[in-house]
């Protein structure tokens, strides 16, 4: 059993699109999830609670690989440190910070910023430059976004409003597309020795912010079956399941190929919204999740096929 389990762990593995797919079926629930428990945590409680939990599950498993690969953590600890700031801390918690005063529409069309700002930060850090394939697969996945988000009337785009809420997801997104670019500069330690020293110092950098937050602002935490539930999923699947995922996903295909993807977020998330919130499935959920789908392909149709990495 064990060898059949790690021979299917080891093909997806090495599957980028696949473990893509799946990331963004976990950050698509990640975001129901969080909406459906914001009133019963702080936002920087809830980020905390999150790496908390996933770095004492991480733990047991990890800490071989850490010692293994001590000297080049410490080699790297600059970088280590700034993707671990840029896509544990700030990213999520403004994520939950944003989500407090928008409304889940805004929210949904912001993050489908994310493939824009990945090829920004590609080309400002690296000069690594989008195709027209690329860029005409990224204006027709985004177009798909739209076309849900305004229900497949142009009229609805008036009653669009920006608020701070929207700003703060905006620049959450951004951070996370420059985290991705930087993915690039990742050292060659073992995943699981990555995975775990970024969890645990975007834990501790969160820290203070959240006894913070405790202290001075008044939130409380409600703990109840609910929360639970969706605090280990949002710890498991959302945290190290779609980390593990996306980085290697990155490494095989780079920060560009895996752009356009960003764009399953709300697709899922929409999915997962008719499925456990009762929302209906109508015509304009159907067009548009096929020009995304379509927009996809379209990007990745000239890539050539990833080879197989072994860390």
């Amino acid at each position: 059993m064990k060898k059949i389990v790690t021979k299917g762990f080891n093909y997806l593995y090495n599957q980028p699109y696949l473990l893509l797919i799946l990331t963004m079926f976990f950050w698509g629930g990640n975001m129901v999830n969080s909406r459906y428990i914001a009133a019963d945590f702080g936002p920087l409680s809830l980020a905390f609670i999150r790496w908390g939990i996933a770095v004492i599950i991480l733990t047991p498993f990890a800490l071989k690989f850490v010692k293994a690969d001590w000297q080049k953590i410490k080699q790297h600890w600059f970088i280590i440190t700034v993707l671990a700031i840029s896509g544990i801390s700030i990213y999520n918690t403004f994520v939950y910070i944003g989500v407090k005063d928008t409304t889940a529409i805004n929210a949904v069309l912001t993050t489908s910023l994310a493939p824009v700002f990945v090829y920004i930060w590609s080309f400002v850090l690296f000069r690594q430059k989008i195709s027209l394939l690329q860029m005409v697969a990224i204006i027709f996945s985004l177009c798909g976004i739209m076309f849900i988000i305004f229900k497949g009337n142009l009229e609805n785009v008036q009653n669009f409003n920006v608020n701070k809420g929207d700003l703060t997801v905006l620049v959450a997104i951004a951070i996370y597309g420059f985290y991705s670019a930087l993915l690039r500069k990742k050292p060659t330690i073992h995943w699981f020795s990555f995975i775990y020293m970024t969890f645990l110092i975007g834990e501790l950098m969160l820290l203070p912010f959240f006894i913070w937050e405790l202290t001075t602002q008044g939130n409380k935490m409600f703990f109840n079956v609910n929360s639970v539930a969706t605090l280990i999923y949002i710890s498991i699947f959302a945290s190290i399941l779609a980390y593990i995922f996306f980085n290697r996903a990155v490494a095989l295909v780079g920060a560009n190929g895996v752009a356009s993807f960003f764009h399953l977020i709300p697709v899922f998330g929409t999915i997962l919204a008719i499925i456990f919130l009762g929302e209906e499935l109508l015509y304009y959920h159907i067009i548009g999740f096929s020009m995304v789908i379509f927009g996809i392909y379209m990007g990745r149709r000239k890539q050539k096929a990833p080879k197989a990495v072994n860390n």
